[in-house]
């Protein structure tokens, strides 16, 4: 197999895509070569490429400096000093949370009755106007686990397995 060598632009745009915290695998794959390869380049430019490397990050309530890992930083648009501050931010947005679970079993049985989609254990039903009594079906979506779910109220765009606005 012969090995595909890098243009002085691509290394740069490697090393930028780096920095923006893109994963080294995703730009090897987008540049036809290895991670390995794209590792050799980071290291040649000086870019620190270790497993304790931390992103600086600010509060968007507080604006107090945080530093998270690489792997935390990519995971999250926003990064918190504190779960104050987190609920802070939760609470300025409108999405004060009041959890009820005779709601959310009311709102798996409607989903259930009018939809045929039967939500299986570890989905979560997500109330979209974030009112746990309003069970109407165009209020209503799906996600496959918690993690989407959370990702969805953090601002990343997450598609649901069944959204009742579609219906």
């Amino acid at each position: 197999m012969k090995r595909k060598r890098l243009t002085q632009v691509q290394m740069q745009e490697a090393i930028t895509r780096y920095q923006s915290l893109d994963r080294m695998e995703s730009i090897a794959k987008d540049f036809g070569c290895t991670r390995q390869a794209i590792f050799k380049i980071l290291k040649k430019a000086g870019v620190d490429t270790s497993k304790k490397q931390r992103i600086e990050r600010t509060c968007p309530v507080c604006g107090i400096t945080v530093f998270r890992r690489r792997g935390m930083a990519r995971k999250t648009k926003n990064s918190y000093c504190s779960d104050a501050c987190y609920r802070e931010h939760l609470h300025s947005l409108g999405e004060a949370y009041n959890p009820s679970n005779y709601h959310s079993r009311m709102a798996r049985e409607i989903i259930r009755q009018y939809f045929d989609y039967r939500p299986e254990e570890g989905h979560i039903v997500h109330h979209i106007n974030k009112d746990c009594q309003d069970n109407r079906k165009k209020n209503l979506e799906v996600y496959a686990c918690q993690r989407d779910h959370l990702r969805h109220h953090r601002g990343f765009q997450v598609t649901p397995l069944w959204s009742g606005v579609e219906h």
